[in-house]
Parts: structure tokens; C-alpha cells; sequence
């Protein structure tokens, strides 16, 4: 398992300066997740109005994007990102890339993938709508 991003990471102004155009125009290629989920963790663990929203939560979220895996921690306040699994995930997401894509670059709200079944997730519904909640905020401050 790899360590991907956690309270003490900085927001890597050169991994947002590259993801952000990209990210807009829809141009992100498949090798870009692990990117984008270390940005996702940098900005959560930076961003005064995410952290806010994040006081209190204690799930972990793990991401089977085809062939990888990320997950993602909160610990009251605190992201923690990594590449690989973590023993006893709240919720897992099963979702294709290309899905994954269309949700981070706006042709999709994760909403709709969801409902259209593109994405499938197993763990409590609740649970599941706090981490999109995040996501989307993460989505409106930084891209």
C-alpha cells in the first residue's frame, strides 16, 4: 500500500497547475488517478471549508476503479489517500474508469452515474452521500 497524501501534505501547486486544465477539458488519461486522488488529498487536508466538513467523519471509502484501487480515510478531520486497500472499509465503489473520468471532469454527476448504475457500492447509503458530498465540494473550490 502506498501513502498517497495525509494532513501534513502541502497542495502541490504543479500537480494542480497540470490536473486542473486537463481536468476541464476532459482530457485526463487513465494513468492520471493516482494524481488525482493525491490532489483530492492534499486539498482536503488544506482547505479550511473542507476541513470543516470534514470534522467528525471517521469512514474509509476504498475505490475499485478497474484494475486499481485507491482508499481513502477521514479521521475527524484528516484525509488520509492511498493506493491499495485498507482492512474494513465503510463503503466500496465499484466503478470504471471511463465513469470515473466523466464524474471528476463534469460530464457526469456522481449522482446520475449512481443512478444509471455506474456505479455500484456496497456500505451504508448514508456514508456514501457523505463522501460524494465532499467530493463535490472538492470539485466546486478547486476545479
Amino acid at each position: 500500500m502506498k501513502h498517497l497524501a495525509g494532513k501534513s501534505s502541502p497542495i502541490d501547486e504543479e500537480l494542480l497547475n497540470d490536473l486542473r486544465p486537463r481536468i476541464q477539458s476532459g482530457s485526463l488519461i487513465e494513468g492520471d488517478a493516482e494524481k488525482v486522488f493525491t490532489l483530492f488529498g492534499q486539498v482536503c487536508n488544506q482547505t479550511d471549508e473542507i476541513q470543516y466538513e470534514m470534522n467528525g467523519m471517521t469512514q474509509v471509502f476504498q475505490f475499485n476503479l478497474d484494475q486499481e484501487v485507491y482508499t481513502i480515510a477521514f479521521s475527524d478531520g484528516v484525509c488520509d489517500v492511498y493506493g491499495g486497500t485498507l482492512k474494513s472499509p465503510t463503503v466500496i465503489f465499484n466503478i470504471s474508469m471511463q465513469t470515473a473520468r466523466d464524474i471528476v471532469t463534469g460530464n457526469i454527476h456522481s449522482s446520475v452515474a449512481q443512478m444509471n448504475g455506474d456505479i455500484v457500492y456496497t456500505g451504508p447509503r448514508q456514508e456514501a452521500l457523505e463522501f460524494q458530498r465532499i467530493f463535490e465540494l472538492f470539485l466546486d473550490l478547486f476545479i
